[in-house]
């Protein structure tokens, strides 16, 4: 069966010798678009590589796709340990593992707890292998929106069960906890639920910590969504139109305005 789909991929990519009525723009590097003029999908040029190629077969073939499950996954402990590693200096606890009587929501992939302010951060972890195709924007807005669920579920077994999380992290109810979802690549998607929990670059979160060295600000910071850009402020919209033959599409492009996180 992995020997077909595979055989499949090939012949996609080279027209195989017969017409391609439904081309998949993920794998498909020429659109025919008349007889003699095709189209070129524009990822292929600027994220093409061979890494990107073999993402791509791992996620056509079933069995390899729990490969890829299994490399995301191991990303997620490799970011946890950078997170501890990087704010080794801050002066603040870390904790890692299971709630008890929280149920489905006791894993608890990173807490950072400040004893001064009296406050926690709670972090659901959701790390992606890149590049990606078109298809694993979808796959990636999911896993963004079931860490949101998984915080939601974490905040009423906070809610219901306050002292089990007490106990584990040696805290007491005078302590404030927040709650994020942290990723290496993402700050959510346009596909994603985010509703009102904050979904952050790892990157933006431990430069912003580190800056801060106070978790209650840090909190206010992640509430707020000041980690997300600012028109105007951060970046400007331009117009780009983009014209083939005697059709135009009416499209921009995004001119960056700092380089500063947010």
């Amino acid at each position: 069966m992995e020997q077909e789909v595979v055989r499949n991929i090939v012949e996609d990519l080279t027209f195989g010798g017969r017409e391609v009525t439904n081309p998949d723009i993920a794998l498909q590097p020429l659109v025919p678009l008349e007889p003699s003029r095709y189209g070129w999908a524009p990822h292929l040029v600027l994220g093409s590589s061979l890494e990107r190629n073999l993402l791509v077969l791992m996620n056509k073939l079933p069995a390899a796709r729990m490969t890829y499950s299994r490399l995301s996954k191991e990303r997620e402990k490799l970011m946890c340990e950078t997170l501890r590693r990087e704010l080794g200096d801050t002066g603040f606890r870390f904790w890692s593992g299971n709630v008890p009587g929280w149920g489905a929501a006791s894993e608890l992939d990173l807490v950072i707890v400040d004893d001064k302010e009296r406050w926690c951060l709670v972090l659901e972890l959701k790390a992606f292998l890149d590049p990606a195709d078109p298809r694993e924007v979808g796959d990636k807005a999911e896993a963004i929106e079931k860490g949101v669920e998984q915080i939601a579920r974490r905040c009423d077994a906070l809610r219901n069960n306050r002292k089990s999380l007490n106990n584990v992290l040696k805290i007491c109810d005078e302590y404030s906890v927040g709650f994020a979802v942290v990723s290496e690549t993402s700050v959510g998607c346009g596909m994603a639920r985010v509703g009102d929990t904050a979904v952050v670059r790892s990157a933006h979160l431990i430069e912003r910590i580190k800056s801060e060295r106070n978790i209650r600000r840090v909190c206010g910071w992640l509430s707020d969504r000041a980690f997300l850009p600012v028109a105007g402020r951060d970046y400007e919209e331009l117009p780009y139109p983009v014209t083939i033959e005697d059709w135009t599409l009416q499209w921009y492009q995004i001119k960056p305005l700092t380089h500063d996180y947010r």
